[in-house]
């Protein structure tokens, strides 16, 4: 890879390493409620993991 090459790479992954440390804050931020579901507890259902 050539120099510029990895400038531009490296540019990128800091963009989309932001945009990852963002969203997780806003999704932290947001309760079910806020998002029009119920709150009843648990938020897993017992039974659908797959062995």
């Amino acid at each position: 890879m050539g120099r510029e090459s990895r400038r531009r790479y490296d540019a990128v992954l800091d963009v989309e390493s932001g945009l990852e440390s963002d969203l997780r804050a806003r999704r932290a931020q947001v309760t079910p409620q806020d998002a029009g579901l119920s709150s009843c507890g648990l938020r897993r259902t017992p039974g659908l993991r797959r062995e």
